[in-house]
This record gives C-alpha cells, sequence and structure tokens, in this order.
C-alpha cells in the first residue's frame, strides 16, 4: 500500500498510461486550462516545458477518475484516441498518467525576459 496525499491505495496493475495531446490556443492559456482540468480530478506530480513546443505532465489520479479526467481534456484538447480500461468510478487503485500537450503556435525558440533589477 502506498500513501499520498493523505489516501491510502496499491498502484493500478498497469502503473502508467501515456497520453498525447495537441493544443490550438497559446501555451499559457492551454498550460492553465490543463492545470485547472487536472486538479478537478487527480494531482500534478511533475512538469517539464520543452520550450513552447510542448509540455510533459505526469499525474496521479484515481483509475476511477482516468475515463472522466480524458473525457474533460478532450474537450479542451486535441486528443488522441484512448481505450476505456472499463475500471469502476469508485475504484481508487492509483494510477500515473504521462501526458504530453504540444502547442501547434510553437515556433521552438521561446525567449523568457528576465526583468532588470536595480542594483
Amino acid at each position: 500500500m502506498e500513501t499520498n496525499h493523505g489516501l491510502s491505495y496499491k498502484l493500478h496493475p498497469r502503473e502508467s498510461l501515456f497520453w498525447a495531446g495537441v493544443c490550438l490556443k497559446h501555451r499559457i492559456e492551454g498550460i492553465q486550462e490543463a492545470e485547472q482540468i487536472i486538479d478537478s480530478y487527480g494531482f500534478i506530480t511533475d512538469f517539464k516545458q520543452f520550450s513552447d513546443l510542448a509540455v510533459s505532465i505526469s499525474i496521479e489520479i484515481e483509475a476511477g477518475k482516468v475515463m472522466p479526467l480524458y473525457n474533460a481534456l478532450a474537450l479542451t484538447f486535441k486528443m488522441a484516441g484512448f481505450k476505456d480500461l472499463g475500471v469502476a468510478i469508485s475504484d481508487k487503485t492509483a494510477t500515473i498518467i504521462l501526458f504530453n500537450l504540444s502547442f501547434a503556435r510553437g515556433s521552438g525558440d521561446l525567449r523568457v525576459e528576465i526583468p532588470s533589477v536595480p542594483g
């Protein structure tokens, strides 16, 4: 049994899933929307940004919330197909999802301005 975020559960037998999506909106808006949706169903455990082309998000979620999360993300992003695991909504077994979100408007040349600090 694992304990995380105040819940005790065992890891889902599949241990992890891989999802891919494409965001047609501006990168910052897409990241904010993804974060809001994910936070409604599970927890973001890791986040890596690859310039302005993509982000990789690790999500920990109860198995029973996997399909509702996928459906919510599919309303906002173009998602690659995913087959329903057939898991009961009451299943609290932990599942890890590796979600790669690509940005259609990305150039690969992200520039972050650093504000000047006096002194």
